[in-house]
C-alpha cells in the first residue's frame, strides 16, 4: 500500500515557472506542462514508490542561464579589451602621424612665405640699384640727382652723361638682407658726338622687412665692372646641307613666306593638328632662305621621296627685307637682286616630318638639336 504524505520541509506550492532569461527559457516551461510530467509535489514512500524528486529542470536551467551569462559577459569583456588595445596601438600611430605629418605642412607655408619675402626683398633691391646708377651717371653740379639716394658727399662732373635702356643683369644674396646687384645702362657721354656704350655696375644693397613692407638703402655708390664673359661654343648637330631645290627646301620656303611675309596660307605646310599663325601685319616684304641644315640625313631628304613619319630637325638661316628690294642689273642677263644692305639676317628652328612623300613643318624647336658632350680623355695610366 503506498502511503502517501506531503513534504515537511518546504510549504506545499505549485512547480514554479522558469524565468524568461538572457537566450530564453521556453523549453523549462513547456516540459513542467507535459501530461506525462507530474507536478503534483506527491511522491510514494516505500521502494518502487514514486519520490520527490529534485527540480532538475530549473535548476539547470539556472545554470544555463548563468552559464549563458558567463559567456555573454567574457565575451563582452575580449571585445572591451580589443577594443582598447586597438585605441592603444592607433593611438601613438595617429600622434607619430599627425607629428610627422603637420610640421610638413608648416614648412611648406612656411617655405612658400620665406620665398615670397625673399623675391620681394630681390625686387626692391634691383629697383633702388637701377635707379641709383640712373641718376649717378645723370648727375651734374648743376643736377645732383644722386642726392636722393646717397647723403654721403660726392664730386659731381659740370654735365651728366645720358642713360638710355638699363636692366638688371643678375642679383645675388651675399650675407642676410643684402643684395649684390649687377645693373646694365646704355651709356652716352655728355659730348655731342660721344657714342653710345654698354655699361656694367655693381651696386651694394640693404633691404629689411618683407612683402608690402620692404625698405632698402645703398651701401655703397655704384661701382663699374666688366660685363658677363661670353660662354664657350656649344656644339649643335646641323652638319647637313639641304639644297633649296629639294622637297623639303620647297616646303621650308614657303612656310616662312606665309609665316613672315603673309604670301599664300600657312596651313597647307602644316602637318595636320599643327596649329602656326601667321604674323599680322606681316613684318617683312620678303623672306629669302640663305641655307638650310639638317640634324640628321634621312632617306627622301635630299633626294626621292621620304617615307610617312620619317622626321628631321633643320635651322634655316634667312635674309629678310622690310621693303622690296632693290633690283640691280647682274651682267649681260637682265637678272635683278635685291640690295644686300637692306636684309637682316635671321634664323629658324624647324621640325619637318614627312607624310603623302612631302614634307611638311610639324613644330617650331625651341632650342637647337646640340652635339653631345665630348668626354674628357682618360688620364694615362
Amino acid at each position: 500500500m503506498l502511503t502517501l504524505r506531503r513534504r515537511d520541509a518546504q510549504a506545499p506550492t505549485a512547480h514554479r515557472p522558469g524565468r524568461l532569461g538572457l537566450g530564453g527559457n521556453l523549453a523549462a516551461v513547456a516540459s513542467t506542462n507535459r501530461p506525462d510530467h507530474p507536478s503534483s509535489g506527491l511522491e510514494p514512500q516505500d521502494g518502487g514508490a514514486p519520490q520527490e524528486q529534485p527540480d532538475a529542470v530549473g535548476s539547470h536551467d539556472a545554470e544555463s542561464t548563468g552559464h549563458r551569462w558567463s559567456a555573454g559577459s567574457g565575451l563582452l569583456t575580449k571585445a572591451t579589451t580589443g577594443l582598447l588595445s586597438l585605441a592603444l596601438l592607433t593611438g601613438p600611430a595617429a600622434l607619430v602621424l599627425h607629428l610627422t605629418s603637420a610640421p610638413t605642412v608648416t614648412a611648406s607655408a612656411s617655405a612658400a612665405g620665406q620665398d615670397a619675402k625673399r623675391d620681394s626683398r630681390r625686387g626692391v633691391a634691383q629697383e633702388l640699384a637701377g635707379q641709383l646708377v640712373r641718376a649717378w651717371l645723370s648727375s651734374s653740379t648743376a643736377t645732383p640727382l644722386v642726392g636722393a639716394y646717397w647723403k654721403e658727399p660726392v664730386d659731381l662732373p659740370a654735365a651728366g652723361s645720358r642713360v638710355g635702356s638699363l636692366s638688371v643683369v643678375d642679383a645675388t644674396a651675399t650675407a642676410p638682407g643684402v643684395w649684390s646687384v649687377t645693373i646694365g645702362a646704355d651709356v652716352t657721354g655728355p659730348t655731342p658726338k660721344a657714342p653710345t656704350v654698354r655699361r656694367f655696375f655693381l651696386v651694394p644693397v640693404a633691404v629689411d622687412g618683407g612683402t608690402g613692407d620692404a625698405a632698402s638703402r645703398a651701401l655703397a655708390l655704384p661701382a663699374e665692372t666688366a660685363a658677363p664673359a661670353v660662354a664657350a661654343d656649344r656644339g649643335l648637330q646641323y652638319g647637313i646641307a639641304v639644297p633649296g631645290t629639294a622637297a623639303a627646301g620647297t616646303t621650308v620656303s614657303a612656310y616662312l613666306a606665309a609665316l613672315l611675309t603673309g604670301t599664300g596660307d600657312i596651313t597647307r605646310y602644316l602637318t595636320p593638328g599643327v596649329s602656326v599663325t601667321a604674323i599680322t601685319p606681316p613684318p617683312y616684304a620678303q623672306a629669302r632662305v640663305e641655307r638650310i641644315e639638317a640634324n640628321d640625313e634621312v632617306d627622301g631628304l635630299l633626294t626621292g621621296t621620304p617615307a610617312n613619319g620619317a622626321t628631321v630637325h633643320v635651322r634655316v638661316t634667312t635674309s629678310n627685307f622690310t621693303a622690296p628690294p632693290a633690283t640691280a642689273k647682274s651682267g649681260d642677263t637682265g637678272a635683278t637682286k635685291p640690295a644686300e644692305d637692306m636684309g637682316l639676317t635671321g634664323q629658324f628652328l624647324l621640325q619637318l616630318t614627312a607624310r603623302d612623300g612631302r614634307w611638311e613643318v610639324s613644330g617650331v624647336d625651341q632650342a637647337p638639336q646640340m652635339s653631345p658632350p665630348v668626354e674628357p680623355p682618360a688620364p694615362a695610366s
